[in-house]
Order: C-alpha cells, then structure tokens, then sequence
C-alpha cells in the first residue's frame, strides 16, 4: 500500500507585555489536532468451492449440508444414496478432496469445476500439484500375469490410464445456455486450460494427470484466467469469481472440439493398473497485484527441491529395496536448467555412469528398449567402492512430463546419436522409483 497521510499541528501565541511593575501576562493559543490516523493492511483472502460429477452423476448438496450422489437427478438425498464429498461450497481448502475415488473401473470418468474467489483485492493465482504416492499397493494374478515387476512397494501403473482435460469455464452466452461455472466445455467460447496454455498446438489436448504435477499459472503475466492486456496476462478481479472446469477419464479420453463431447474409452487399460494407487496434493497461492506487476509463478516457486529415490533390479525387473546398491537424486523444478545432487552407492567401481531421461518407446517399434529420444543429463564415475556424490547443472532445453530417470553403464549409451542406447545390461542400472516433471523456467 501507498498511503500518505499529512498530520498538521499549529500553535499560534500571542503574548501581551505587562506595562508597569506588579502586572501579570496572558497568554493566547489555539491548538489543531488530527486524531486516529491510521495505517490497516489489505488482505489477499482466497476462498476455493468445487462442484463435481461422476460417471455422469451429480454430487449433489442439500441446504442442511448433506451430500450425496443424486442417482435420479432430483436433487434431493435420499435412503440408498452414497455419500459424496467432491461438492462444497466457497471455504478455506483444509480436508477437502477433488478427487477421492477408491474402486475405478475402466471407462470410470467424471467432471468437476472448481472456482476462485479473492476477496478485497486482485491477485496473480499460482497452482501447485505434488504427487505423494505412485504404487502397485497389492499384485492380483491378473496383474501379475502382465505386470512381471509388480510388488507392493513398486511404482504403479494406474498413471499410465488417466487422463484430463481442463478448460476456463467462464462462457457466458445465452444462446448458447451457457454460464460461467456451468460444467460444460463449449468450444469457440470456453478456453482449453493445459500445463502450458501459450502453446497453441497443445491447447485442446487431454493429458496424463500426472503431467500436471508442479506449478501451473492460473493468473500470472504470461497466462491468466482473467484474459490478456496485450501480451500480458491480467490478475484475478477482487471480489469476482472465475471457474475452471477439469475432465478426467480411466482411459483414452477424446474432445469433440466442434460439440465439446468429452469420450472416455476404458478399452486401452490394461490389467496391470489393478488395485494401483495414486495419490496427489493440490495447492493455491493467491499473491498480491498491485506492486506486482512483472509476476510469473514459475518465478516465484523457481528453486524448489525434489527428491527422487533410485534403486537396482533383478532380472525380471522387480527392484531391489533391501540391499546397499541405491541412489538418491535431488533436483529444482521449475528452474532455467536441470540442477541437480546426486548421490549413488553400491555401483562398479572406477566405472563411467550416466544420469538419463530415459523415453518410453511404443513396444511396436523397432529396437524401442533404445528409448530414442532419451536425453543424457549428466556423466560421472564411480569411486573404489563403486560410489559417487555429484552436482550438476545442465540446460536440457525441454520440460520432462511424467519422465523415468535413470542412471545407466555410460558404455551403454550411442555417443553417435547421443539419444539413445546401444547397449541393454538392465541389472546394472538404477531406476527411479517414480515419474518425475520438470519445468524448465526459461524454455
């Protein structure tokens, strides 16, 4: 804030000089007083609300604060109607959940629109989404029979099956019987919302879930909600709502984009994403504009640290958590480059090791173990005891999406394409124990 205040104090005296001995002055004043003068912030108070669908059916809330899923679309609840807890109206997020399905089947989709309100003044909005947990959780025949790696500890495949689609629900056209926060993407009118929105090819895309973890603008100078001023984004208006509507699907998911149907096709999922788990935390930061005006939210969390556990496998796959061969990488996202610490223990000793993003190739093509279009990170070489602590930083000029790093026999990697293997000796190398994203802040 800016504020100026003026306080004046004015005393005017006037004396009368007492002629003769004996004689007393007076004294003549008049005293201006400005009272109470006062400096109180502003505040930045976000309050969030959701409103969700599944398969098709309205998590519905009554006036006394009851929700349930309102299978004969009456809206009411009633006897034989399961609770729900995707709805709620405008609070502080403190145990609600967007997303809190414990059974999904393939085919399973559902809908939600979630809106931001800021109270008092505008503000640049930054989201931040963290995956906490990625597992098999248990091995089922059925999975086991696809899955030859699976292990209760190991990392899940369910990721690999969902999809989103996000869209800035703020149409408001009667023609079209459409409103802002009305749970229905309208094409020509709605906005597609990705994790990068600038990037014309990419806006009507549906993506994993998993590619939306780390921070995304919701408003800041380089994409808003809001809309634009130039070449600029605009922050959050204080006191005025704003939807973003989000689609997900166990599945291929398909957008129309002349009709704004959202299809989801559970045919592509395979069995080993039974009983699988994941688990995710999702946060929003409300920053005040004025003062302000150069925010960008990768900025603004640029610098924070990850960790990511590394570990050996046997033959068939199945890591190995309870030996001493293992490896620990830290890295910064969203930052200008790939920053990293790395440390390894239990490797060859005196041997070259390189640190990879090593890209998943369709099990169609030819020779896809190669993983073409892998990007080597870093090299290193391990001590006497097949050790090694290692920093680095280097510019990979791309974003990583729900990326598999590893750490590989530099002899394996093709030095003449310098983008895939050329050699395949899986029990030597640590993997990473989940998909990471990186942003890189300048790219």
């Amino acid at each position: 804030m800016n504020t100026k205040i003026l306080v004046s104090l004015l005393v005017i005296g006037l004396t009368a000089m007492a002629i003769g001995g004996g004689m007393t002055g007076a004294f003549f004043s008049d005293t201006e007083t400005s009272s109470g003068n006062t400096f109180t912030a502003g505040a930045i108070d976000l309050k969030v609300d959701n409103h969700c669908y599944y398969n098709g059916v309205e998590c519905y809330c009554d006036s006394s604060g009851t929700c349930c899923w309102d299978e004969d679309g009456d809206k009411t609840c009633e006897q034989g109607e399961e609770t729900c807890t995707c709805t709620w109206e405008l609070t502080d997020l403190d145990d609600e959940l967007f997303f809190d399905f414990h059974d999904l089947k393939p085919g399973d989709h559902g809908e939600d629109t979630i809106s931001f309100h800021v109270n008092n003044n505008d503000a640049w909005l930054c989201a931040h989404v963290k995956i906490t947990e990625d597992s098999d959780v248990d091995c089922t025949e059925p999975e086991t029979e696809v899955e030859d790696n699976c292990a209760p500890n190991n990392d899940g495949e369910l990721d690999n099956y969902l999809m989103v689609f996000a869209w800035v629900d703020m149409c408001n056209n009667t023609d079209l019987q459409a409103f802002p926060g009305d749970n229905i993407y309208q094409p020509g009118c709605d906005k597609a919302f990705t994790t990068k929105p600038n990037i014309p090819n990419i806006i009507s895309t549906p993506v994993r879930l998993t590619d939306y973890e780390g921070v995304l603008p919701i408003a800041d100078t380089t994409f808003s909600i809001a809309g634009r001023d130039g070449e600029r984004g605009l922050p959050l208006t204080g006191g005025k709502d704003y939807y973003i509507g989000k689609a997900w699907c166990f599945g291929n998911m398909k957008v129309n984009l002349s009709t704004g149907e959202i299809i989801c096709d559970g045919r592509n999922v395979q069995n080993d994403a039974q009983t699988d788990t994941l688990k995710l935390d999702v946060s929003f930061e409300a920053v005040q504009a004025r003062n302000n005006d150069d925010f960008v939210c990768n900025n603004y969390y640029s610098g924070e640290e990850w960790t990511l556990q590394l570990e050996n496998k046997n033959q068939y796959g199945i890591p190995i958590t309870d030996d001493d061969i293992n490896g620990t990488l830290i890295f910064k996202s969203p930052y200008p480059k790939f920053d990293y610490h790395l440390t390894v223990q239990g490797l060859q000793a005196n041997t070259s090791y390189s640190l990879i993003y090593y890209r998943e190739a369709p099990a169609h093509f030819p020779d896809s173990w190669k993983g073409p279009g892998s990007i080597r990170i870093g090299e290193f070489t391990t001590d006497g005891n097949g050790s090694a602590d290692v920093n680095g930083s280097e510019d990979i000029e791309t974003d990583l999406h729900s990326a598999n790093i590893w750490v590989i026999l530099s002899s394996d990697w093709d030095e003449a394409t310098d983008y895939q293997l050329d050699d395949w000796n899986p029990t030597e190398y640590l993997y990473g124990m989940k998909l990471i994203n990186y942003e890189d802040s300048d790219n």
